[in-house]
């Protein structure tokens, strides 16, 4: 048996991804759903001013910095979840992603 895992000769089982890297993809796809739901609720309860930062001193200037958050961690979490192979977290990822642009919305 061949124990080369890049070699011509081995089989698809022998050059998946290992288990351990998909746990740790999934993870971070879990990661990347928590930081797009943080940013969600503050873009959508924060009092985000645009002429003047509002009572919690946010202005347009933030609302622009968590969007760009919200799109790398949507952008990386995608990734984990290719690599993990999870429908759950990319589901749950995607209803968070959705849950950004409603707060991009309302706010």
């Amino acid at each position: 048996m061949n124990t080369d895992p890049y070699s011509p000769s081995s089989t698809t089982e022998e050059r998946a991804v290992p288990v351990a890297s998909r746990n740790l993809s999934e993870m971070y796809s879990w990661g990347a759903t928590g930081c797009l739901v943080i940013c969600a609720l503050i873009l959508m309860f924060g009092d985000i001013g645009f002429d003047k930062p509002g009572r919690f001193g946010l202005d347009f200037d933030h609302a622009i910095l968590l969007i760009a958050i919200s799109l790398l961690a949507l952008l990386s979490g995608l990734i984990a979840v290719y690599i993990a192979r999870s429908l759950l977290s990319g589901l749950a990822l995607l209803a968070s992603a959705f849950l950004v642009i409603l707060g991009i919305m309302a706010s």
